[in-house]
């Protein structure tokens, strides 16, 4: 099974780079309201109740910026290359360092992660920061990470967010697509993978995304259609691995589709914690265990499902007070500009400014 590094989005030559920060980040200028809306602690969610003193984790594609260093605990840094080979692919890529690339442990190729890390091998905790969507067989995935964990182990995870990135032209996954690709022991992402991403790929602003500004008939595409056609036949004709987001989440579909997983005996593990998109931010964050009863397992992802739609809710009161004192506040400046067009001054000076836009002009 192979997995992909938390990376800038780049189209280079025989394949499409992942996702990652570059493409996602919401515009300068801040948060506003931040006592309402405050951002996620991206660190602190993903590594909360990791104890780094005694517990041995795996950080999976952590490329040029790793969520958990060498110097806080002991880490096992797995993707989908060696070091060098990595370094090789980013070297001319202007959105990493490859320099900073870091030293990988375990290559986890076609072979499975127990082999990759080491037949007898477990850990305490996986963090996986942008990778899910990229793997192409998530049923083999999920099971892979369960497999190398010890009973008590944790994964934590961070998903990119739809509704807020560059896949936001596209439908969420469903349990049919992932349940195929797992039929065929998909190996590399598959033609109508890549299709659909690379036909429906678009750089939107997530602010104006979150703001309901979003127009889009005016949305251009990355990719051209032959482009897109080639890329697919590429892989129908010669297997070529083009790294794509196989998978697309909001925090709602992906706990719908784990629980549809759980009630069929395809994954074993359970939620244990959910973190909601933040206003103005493009991920969501999932605590899983592994949880040996079904109905625990279902009902844990009922509740996640339960808790994304609150979170929306919630959002969304706040989203439209704000926009409710934007529209008092231009109202009122609105009644006072033409108060002040109203008054004797503004008369009196209307000869001057006749001048003035005379001599402008």
């Amino acid at each position: 099974m192979t997995t992909a590094s938390r990376r800038p989005e780049v189209a280079t030559g025989q394949g499409v780079g992942p996702a990652g920060t570059a493409s996602y980040y919401p515009p300068a200028g801040g948060i506003p309201r931040e006592a309402v809306f405050v951002a996620n602690d991206r660190q602190s969610i993903l590594t909360d109740g990791i104890d780094f003193s005694t517990e041995v984790g795996l950080e999976l594609g952590p490329l040029n910026n790793p969520v958990v260093r060498r110097s806080v605990g002991k880490v096992i840094y797995v993707d989908y290359a060696d070091t060098e080979t990595l370094r090789q692919r980013y070297a001319s890529d202007p959105h990493v360092d490859s320099g900073d690339i870091v030293d990988v442990d375990a290559t986890w190729g076609g072979n499975t992660l127990q082999d990759a890390v080491g037949v007898n091998a477990k850990v305490d905790y996986i963090v996986a920061s942008h990778v899910i969507e990229h793997v192409p067989d998530l049923i083999a995935w999920l099971d892979e990470l369960v497999e190398v964990l010890n009973d008590r182990g944790k994964i934590r995870l961070a998903i990119p967010d739809r509704r807020y990135s560059f896949d936001y032209l596209r439908g969420d996954t469903r349990l049919a697509d992932v349940i195929c690709a797992h039929m065929v022991r998909a190996r590399v992402p598959q033609p109508h993978q890549v299709l659909d991403f690379t036909l429906n790929k678009t750089q939107i602003d997530s602010m104006a995304a979150w703001q309901g500004r979003i127009d889009e008939a005016r949305l251009g595409r990355d990719f051209t259609f032959e482009g897109c056609m080639h890329l697919a036949n590429d892989v129908v004709m010669n297997g070529t691995y083009h790294d794509v987001h196989c998978w697309v989440f909001t925090p709602r579909s992906f706990a719908r589709l784990m629980r549809e997983l759980a009630s069929h005996d395809l994954t074993r593990l359970g939620c244990d914690a959910f973190t909601g998109t933040a206003y103005g931010e493009f991920e969501f964050f999932v605590r899983a265990t592994p949880v040996s009863d079904r109905e625990e397992r279902v009902e844990s992802w009922r509740r996640m499902e339960g808790e994304a739609v609150q979170h929306g809710e919630e959002q969304w009161t706040m989203m439209s007070a704000m926009l409710e004192d934007a529209r008092q506040e231009k109202a009122f400046l609105a009644s006072r500009i033409a108060e002040y067009e109203g008054s004797r001054s503004w008369r009196i000076t209307a000869p001057l400014r006749a001048l003035f836009r005379a001599v402008r002009g």
